[in-house]
């Protein structure tokens, strides 16, 4: 299986994940006024091509700028909203990962990217 969700709506710009274990957990921050869209994919052993050679197990998290991942042209043709960066213009941004031990249900992320439990 392979899949890809768009999730958006974030009234802050955090997200996070943890295993039914226990065992791990990481938390994501990032500013959602610039990247308001959370692409959500998952790759389980789905695609024969390259890179993965239908042999990878794993979950992304990427915050982004627009959907759906069709490319600059398909994304605008579709209504979607791209970042436009003029040539020799720059943008910082800061986005921040914690890998974690959970202590119960995270219920939300500092902003110095830390999750908080309930």
């Amino acid at each position: 299986m392979a899949a890809l969700a768009y999730l958006h709506g974030f009234e802050q710009g955090w997200i996070a994940m943890r295993r039914r274990d226990d065992a791990i957990a990481v938390a994501l921050s990032w500013d959602a006024g610039l990247f308001p869209v959370m692409w959500l994919w998952v790759e389980l052993n789905g695609t024969m091509e390259a890179p993965w050679h239908g042999r990878t197990s794993l979950i992304g998290l990427e915050p982004n700028t627009t959907r759906p991942a069709y490319g600059l042209a398909g994304a605008s043709a579709r209504g979607g909203s791209s970042l436009r960066l003029d040539p020799g213009a720059s943008l910082t941004t800061t986005l921040r990962l914690q890998v974690l031990e959970p202590r119960g249900a995270i219920t939300s992320v500092s902003r110095h990217g830390r999750a908080r439990f309930r």
